[in-house]
């Protein structure tokens, strides 16, 4: 980011990182290469990368307070990658990432995981381990606010709601944009975009620089992994698993024809009521393809042989709880399991400041890793031949069985809850998982016991 008099690493007191990674494209450049955009003029449209927005350029003329001056002398804030021209947020230069990918088959629940998780972890984090989980800027996470919105601030808290699923094309559902590269349309995937950082009642309060993070996460519709789909060198919109540094896997249970047998007469869940005839939304789908064409893609991008596997952290998310809680041994005390504790003599707030306990995650992930044997023995084949550091953990999105949706085609059986009844339930620790599998200071851990 140019300075008004020239090209440096900091801008009016601010420190930048020495080298911006593009959270679209990957692409690395120093701040001073970046390019800005347009202010909206007519006559300034069209990027030749980027069609239909405005234009990019390189910055020659300044305004006092940095800002660039565009061909029409306006006055332009917004900055954008050199590769892709894709608006990289103000954060990007200020924050190392953490890339965070999530995979899952057509149906398994990431449209209703991504905002319980997200809204989970804005209202948590600040409250439970004093760090803040916002925005990096709003603009970019508009489909995401859509989704919380309908979910958790609907002011029709008693009709029931349901998300449709993430679609696959780009251009639909504002989850992929298209940029040309080398001559080429190119979709890449749109990524939800965040800033972690402690606050000043965290015990990193005064390193809170190091320990920030620009946070990327990636979603993509599950058709996009299923066996035979051809990604093609125009649809990268799953590059993003090349450079994540942690992977969230979605198994969903309610589309297994073993867990649906041992759950009859033990669930109330209308996902394990539908008679087998009727279930055919996604049940052709085999759950553990999905994992393996991902880590196939995911070696090819790392350049990883096939007898390898990834170092990072893979954690496999078995969604819909309240579905098949009954499966879990002992499952009652199970599901009251502590993943944090109070943090002797540390206080946010009014409140004890958290430590992550990764015994007890190590705990509940053991149980669940032996329910998958049980009834999906191939879940746990391939994640562990995916990476070699697999955690299981179980969510709920909605916190509770969800409802047949008014009106649904019984050959298409969907299902929704009223916004009344949503109390998420362990969405947050995945991500937390993530964190701590990735050193990251900002979450405090417990000592072991």
């Amino acid at each position: 980011m140019p300075s008004a008099t020239k090209p440096s690493g900091k801008r009016l007191g601010v420190q930048l990182l020495s080298r911006i990674t593009c959270p679209h494209c990957w692409h690395q450049y120093p701040p001073e290469n970046s390019l800005w955009i347009s202010s909206d003029h007519d006559a300034l449209r069209d990027d030749p990368k980027v069609r239909g927005e405005p234009r990019r350029f390189p910055a020659e003329r300044f305004h006092v307070s940095g800002d660039a001056l565009d061909a029409r002398g306006a006055r332009c804030s917004a900055l954008a990658c050199p590769e892709c021209h894709l608006e990289v947020p103000r954060v990007g230069y200020e924050f190392k990432p953490f890339f965070a990918s999530i995979v899952g088959g057509p149906g398994c629940g990431k449209s209703y995981f991504l905002p319980a998780m997200t809204w989970t972890l804005r209202t948590s984090l600040p409250r439970l381990f004093a760090t803040e989980f916002l925005d990096a800027d709003p603009a970019f996470n508009l489909k995401l606010h859509e989704y919380e919105r309908s979910l958790f601030l609907n002011p029709k808290r008693d009709e029931i709601v349901f998300i449709e699923k993430t679609q696959a094309k780009a251009g639909q559902d504002g989850l992929y944009d298209v940029v040309v590269l080398g001559g080429k349309a190119v979709s890449l995937a749109r990524p939800f975009l965040f800033r972690l950082q402690p606050n000043d009642h965290h015990p990193e309060a005064s390193r809170r620089r190091q320990s920030a993070r620009e946070v990327c996460l990636y979603d993509n519709a599950g058709e996009l992994y299923l066996p035979g789909f051809q990604q093609g060198e125009s649809f990268r919109a799953t590059d993003h698993l090349g450079h994540a540094h942690m992977t969230m896997f979605l198994f969903d249970p309610t589309q297994d024809m073993r867990f649906r047998d041992a759950c009859r007469g033990k669930s109330l869940d209308p996902q394990m009521q539908v008679r087998d005839q009727e279930f055919s939304r996604e049940a052709a789908v085999l759950q553990h393809t999905i994992l393996l064409t991902a880590a196939t893609r995911m070696k090819r991008l790392r350049g990883l042989a096939e007898s390898d596997r990834h170092d990072g952290p893979l954690v496999v998310i078995l969604t819909k709880l309240d579905a098949w809680t009954a499966l879990i041994p002992d499952g009652e005390a199970l599901l009251r399991t502590k993943y944090m504790q109070p943090l002797s003599g540390s206080q946010t707030g009014g409140e004890p400041l958290n430590a992550y306990v990764p015994h007890a995650v190590r705990r509940v992930s053991d149980v669940l890793r032996s329910v998958l044997l049980t009834h999906a023995p191939e879940i746990v084949s391939a994640a562990e031949g995916f990476s070699s550091n697999v955690t299981y953990v179980a969510c709920s999105a909605t916190g509770r069985n969800v409802q047949a949706f008014e009106g649904a085609d019984r050959n298409d059986v969907a299902f929704g809850i009223r916004p009344r009844d949503v109390k998420p339930f362990w969405c947050d620790l995945p991500f937390l998982i993530g964190l701590h599998q990735n050193g990251l200071s900002c979450l405090p851990i417990a000592a072991p016991s």
